[in-house]
């Protein structure tokens, strides 16, 4: 039941945190195209936030449920951290390949969507780690 909540706890608040920092990065980059254009931008990340907090949360759940729980969650958090890293390069390597240089705005923009991801994997890491590391040690001081 612990557990439950502490995930509960942990989607509800990096979904505001995500959604937070999704419409600051909104409001703060200008727009380098159409407005309409830079409205369903915005639309479509503020929809996408939900399955990151979605799929963020399942993988918390299941580190948590490791046996070491503390390096497990720590791992997670690493790996999670480091997938939009991967695809920032990989999309830097795709334009290199075809012959385009890649853009300060095409890096701004993938910076744009992967902020609030980072944010979602820290907010729920630290929940993770702070309730369940109280509660291991409520268990050992009665044990």
């Amino acid at each position: 039941m612990r557990l439950f909540l502490t995930a509960l706890a942990a989607v509800v608040a990096s979904l505001f945190v995500g959604l937070g920092v999704m419409l600051a990065g909104a409001a703060l980059e200008p727009c380098g195209s159409d407005l309409p254009g830079c409205e369903v931008v915005t639309a479509f990340q503020a929809l996408i936030i939900p399955v990151e907090v979605l799929i963020v949360a399942v993988a918390n759940v299941i580190s948590a449920l490791r046996r070491q729980r503390e390096l497990a969650l720590w791992r997670c958090f690493l790996t999670l951290m480091l997938v939009p890293v991967c695809l920032l390069v990989l999309a830097i390597v795709s334009d290199l390949s075809s012959g385009r240089q890649t853009q300060m705005a095409d890096v701004l923009a993938s910076l744009q969507g992967t902020l609030p991801f980072w944010t979602i994997v820290l907010v729920q890491w630290l929940l993770f780690r702070g309730i369940l590391a109280g509660q291991a040690s409520a268990k050992a001081q009665a044990g």
